[in-house]
């Protein structure tokens, strides 16, 4: 069962570094996989039965629910949104709002700086994101911060 671990992760590796240049995969897509493939080594190690049917259904099992949860995870924010992000939290002033919709997604998005610190030679700053996907009625809020 460790053998199949392996070549599966060994094959996510070779797809994702041997794709054509032209194919750019989705945050989903990487989530995805990526999260399969983490669930499916945690699901392996975290299986209390030792025989080789409950290994491979853990490993199944671990690498389905990482998938999905890796795939939401990724679809929240693409690379244009996270360099929109960057953009406000370097150029907007604090407690003043930066927005913007994603024209691909139709995501909305809002920025607000709170904070700027030095920290060992970077600019830091605490900051607040709201995110509406597509569709939806209510924004998500985070907190976070961030150096540049």
């Amino acid at each position: 069962m460790l053998a199949l671990l392996r070549r599966s992760f060994v094959l996510l590796i070779i797809f994702v570094l041997s794709s054509c240049a032209e194919f750019q995969p989705s945050n989903t897509l990487m989530g995805s996989l990526l999260g399969a493939g983490v669930g499916a080594g945690i699901g392996y190690a975290a299986c209390k039965d030792k025989s080789k049917v409950a290994r491979r259904n853990c490993l199944i099992g671990g690498g389905l629910v990482g998938g999905i949860i890796g795939g939401v995870v990724g679809s929240y924010m693409d690379n244009s949104d996270q360099q929109r992000a960057y953009q406000g939290l370097r150029s907007t002033p604090s407690k003043k709002q930066y927005h913007w919709t994603n024209p691909r997604t139709g995501n909305r998005f809002t920025i607000k700086p709170l904070n700027k610190r030095s920290k060992s030679g970077s600019t830091c700053r605490d900051y607040l994101v709201w995110s509406r996907p597509k569709g939806a009625k209510k924004a998500h809020r985070q907190k976070g911060s961030a150096c540049y």
